[in-house]
């Protein structure tokens, strides 16, 4: 049998975790090589499994329908990717839910963009207050398809994922 979803439609409703039930993820500050490596990809090797870690925003924690980075799925092979969601509560950008991917090992087909690392913010990107310890969140007008991500002078662009990312 095919299974066929959708990856927005997944991250929407929680279902990286793949098949079965979900397993238990701490909901702690990202791991101790992330505070001491300043960079973006030590938050993300490897990435956490579905709901992944907690993001805050105004110093309060903010749930997973909000914005949430986590693996993909185990059983199509995507576990070493990382997908960023970012919900339709933030002020002054689109009001859908955007997925963007981290996919430094080429594990995604059909991926519509390509990881940037050593990325420089545009000129109007706004940091969205979003925090994973001291990882950031921006993103900016001039650029939809693309969600930065900063720590100290790290940045990486993230692309965005298309609607019809699936896995057979």
């Amino acid at each position: 049998m095919i299974v066929k979803f959708s990856l927005v439609a997944a991250l929407s409703v929680g279902f990286l975790s793949g098949c079965g039930s979900a397993p238990s993820v701490s909901q702690t500050s990202p791991s101790s090589a992330a505070s001491t490596g300043a960079t973006v990809a030590a938050y993300f090797n490897p990435p956490q499994p579905h709901p992944g870690p907690a993001w805050s925003r105004a110093g309060r924690q903010v749930g997973p329908e909000e914005v949430s980075t986590s693996a993909g799925s185990d059983h199509c092979g995507w576990q070493t990717a990382t997908f960023l969601g970012v919900g339709s509560s933030h002020p002054g950008f689109a009001v859908e839910r955007r997925v963007f991917f981290r996919d430094p090992g080429g594990v995604l087909p059909r991926s519509p963009g390509k990881l940037v690392i050593g990325a420089s913010l545009p000129e109007d990107a706004r940091d969205t207050g979003y925090r994973l310890g001291d990882l950031q969140l921006w993103l900016a007008s001039s650029d939809p398809t693309g969600a930065y991500l900063r720590v100290e002078t790290d940045i990486e662009r993230w692309p965005r994922s298309g609607p019809a990312h699936a896995c057979d």
